[in-house]
């Protein structure tokens, strides 16, 4: 199928022109390289998702969820692998080794990954996509994603300003993405369970608390409060492509997905802007307690979502 085989490409372009990044020597060769490199990885989310809502119909939730932890678990393993590899063989040696795994990765999704041949192209219904449920969830991921990108862009530096050494600091970040991961399995089931608008401005509601919380606390109980803050600031996530997919006829879900996942990585983008001229102007507290509304604004949002028997 046409899907499958795009993904498996542009995964292997990436994985390949990444790879290169070990040969190159000067830095404009290198920039390009990244840059191409992502245009063959910007193929995987909007294509997966759509394999994805289309196997699993009614529980999208949770294999949204089991998707994520896949991902959170791979950005937790790769630095401490590619930094192993690194201190054992150099960084070029060792980037010069993602080539293998991708094309690997990539056989094995154009082998197994099963495609419904028979689906034909929405045509003049791309404006079905456009709806007051899909734009909502739109924004509340621009908003979850700067919330989340610049709270993580300066957690070290706010546990350093606090007296900790920068082992601690990154050791206590740490603790936010291993939350993250059991916060998209529990957000994914629980949105198949109980519905995905409830899901999604509780977890919102909750992160945009804890938040605040780990803001004005100190000790054990901080870690705790931002332990709960990856629970469930992660638990939207998986709920939000979920609900996109509930929302979109079937053969569009890659283009409203794709769509959504371009916009979070502008949020992304704007996160650490966002809160670094806060931190700037103010101090890095001041900007937790504005994303913390920001946040808070994500599950005011969620009302204007259809409900479960509306979707």
């Amino acid at each position: 199928g046409r899907r499958k085989l795009l993904m498996a490409l542009g995964l292997t372009w990436f994985t390949t022109l990444l790879s290169l990044v070990g040969v190159a020597h000067h830095y404009i060769l290198i920039l390009i390289l990244v840059l191409l490199a992502g245009l063959g990885a910007s193929f995987y989310h909007p294509l997966s998702t759509f394999f994805l809502s289309a196997s699993f119909i009614k529980s999208r939730g949770r294999a949204f969820g089991i998707h994520g932890v896949g991902g959170g678990l791979g950005s937790f393993m790769a630095p401490i692998l590619m930094g192993s590899l690194a201190a054992m063989w150099g960084w070029r040696h060792s980037i010069l080794i993602i080539f293998v795994p991708g094309v690997l990765i990539s056989c094995l999704i154009f082998l197994i990954v099963k495609e419904n041949g028979g689906e034909r192209k929405a045509g003049g219904r791309l404006m079905s996509v456009i709806t007051l449920p899909v734009i909502t969830l739109m924004v509340i991921r621009v908003l979850s994603n700067t919330c989340y990108s610049g709270f993580v862009a300066f957690l070290p530096t706010y546990f350093v300003e606090g007296g900790f050494s920068i082992v601690i600091a990154g050791a206590y970040t740490a603790i936010l993405f291993a939350s993250g991961v059991v916060g998209q399995l529990a957000g994914g089931w629980l949105s198949d369970r109980f519905g995905r608008k409830l899901v999604i401005g509780l977890t919102n509601a909750l992160a945009g608390l804890f938040l605040f919380l780990f803001m004005v606390s100190k000790g054990f109980l901080s870690l705790i409060f931002l332990a709960c803050v990856g629970l469930f600031l992660f638990a939207t996530w998986p709920v939000a492509f979920a609900f996109t997919a509930d929302l979109t006829p079937r053969d569009l879900v890659a283009t409203a997905t794709g769509v959504m996942f371009g916009l979070g990585v502008g949020g992304s983008a704007l996160g650490p802007f966002l809160a670094g001229q806060l931190a700037d102007a103010f101090n890095i507290g001041f900007s937790y307690l504005i994303l913390s509304i920001l946040v808070l604004g994500c599950a005011a949002l969620s009302l204007a979502l259809p409900g479960k028997h509306e979707a």
